[in-house]
């Protein structure tokens, strides 16, 4: 592969990780993130969710943005993690909750919302009546996670802990970077 060269696009925090293991392969690449995550303010009864966690019977983190922004949550709060199940939509980002020591499951097949609520794991956790279950994100999303637990009688409450946004980069930059 010698010879290539790779635009990275993905968040900066991403591509610097990413650049290193193409670089170690002697790989060239250059990064112009096209989107960015930042952390969104908490008002008091977001917060106050972070301190009320037991209270659901699974937490759903849908990006790794939200995985680190949930820990670093916990970690303001919580002088252990908390033992209720957690599940993520992809393997990296459960790997971020494993990883802190959260008690982390996601599907092994796919990596979408539909694959995340065929796990057998998260229907055994909602199966109890009057479930609820949290759903950190960023400020938008998909609704179809929400939706389907709604519909099987599951209570669900979002906790949006980052915003996205378009990154401004100086004319000419692309050309700069290929």
């Amino acid at each position: 592969m010698n010879g290539w060269r790779l635009l990275l696009t993905r968040p900066a925090e991403e591509s610097t990780a990413l650049a290193r293991v193409l670089a170690e392969d002697g790989i060239f690449s250059s990064s112009l993130p096209l989107l960015e995550t930042e952390p969104l303010p908490l008002t008091p009864a977001q917060r106050s969710i972070i301190f009320e966690l037991l209270n659901y019977c699974a937490v759903i983190v849908v990006s790794k943005p939200a995985a680190r922004l949930a820990i670093e949550l916990i970690d303001e709060v919580w002088p252990q993690p908390p033992l209720q199940p957690w599940f993520s939509v992809g393997s990296a980002t459960g790997q971020i909750l494993l990883d802190y020591g959260l008690d982390a499951s996601w599907p092994e097949q796919g990596d979408d919302s539909e694959a995340l609520l065929e796990l057998p794991r998260l229907k055994q956790a909602i199966a109890v009546p009057g479930s609820r279950v949290l759903i950190m994100r960023g400020d938008e999303g998909r609704e179809l996670l929400a939706e389907q637990l709604r519909a099987l009688g599951v209570g669900v409450d979002y906790l949006p802990l980052y915003r996205r946004y378009l990154p401004q980069h100086a004319p000419g930059a692309l050309a700069q970077r290929v």
